[in-house]
């Protein structure tokens, strides 16, 4: 596990991440290692590695959203993992299909999945058959992805943006204001929230806009 090696280990993390108890024992374990840990915010975590990849000083190993791989891999910050798989006698049944494939391009793997959830696509019936649409769109290539940008237009730190991993797809499709917007609350409040979340509702309704 530790190798013949020495030296400093700079890896960073999200601060609601599950890594602590892996970096402890790894330290505790490997003590010709020093490991400097820091940890983000996910908003930061995601803009610090671009700044940080973008300027060759990335760290050996960090914690990522799974969507940022693809951007990080054009990037040419990531290192591929597929001799580490091999020494460590990790196969493609040891994960879940989706989790392996998401991650990997052209033979090459460049993350290694810590969890999965499920995402699930959620829509009215019968606002759909009014338009014509008897079934929504049922695979990836099919769907509409919108980033998030900033009330100065930029793009947000926490959109993804780029190649998508395992795919030759250009995502997002189309980007609207997601940062700091106006949101309603239960029960009957109002606050500001951030995330591609708050950008999809100006797409949907604009495209029921034009769609009516």
């Amino acid at each position: 596990m530790c190798g013949t090696g020495s030296g400093k280990i700079t890896v960073w993390a999200s601060s609601d991440s599950a890594l602590d108890p892996l970096v402890q024992k790894f330290q505790s374990t490997c003590p010709q290692y020093t490991v400097q840990y820091t940890k983000y915010s996910w908003d930061a975590l995601d803009s610090k590695l671009v700044a940080a990849m973008a300027g060759g000083d990335a760290p050996d190993a960090s914690e990522a959203a799974d969507m940022e791989v693809g951007q990080f891999s054009v990037l040419g910050g990531l290192t591929s993992l597929n001799d580490f798989y091999a020494a460590q006698n990790y196969q493609k049944s040891d994960f879940l299909p989706q989790s392996w494939d998401y991650f990997t391009t052209n033979g090459q793997i460049w993350a290694a999945p810590a969890y999965t959830d499920v995402r699930g696509l959620f829509y009215r019936k019968d606002i759909l058959q009014k338009a014509g649409i008897t079934t929504p769109p049922a695979t990836y290539d099919a769907s509409f992805v919108v980033g998030a940008t900033d009330s100065s237009d930029r793009m947000a730190s926490f959109s993804s943006r780029g190649p998508v991993v395992a795919s030759a797809l250009i995502r997002p499709d189309l980007s609207a204001p997601g940062v700091n917007v106006l949101s309603s609350v239960p029960p009957s409040s109002y606050t500001t929230m951030s995330g591609t979340s708050m950008a999809a509702p100006h797409v949907s309704g604009t495209a029921a806009l034009v769609m009516s």
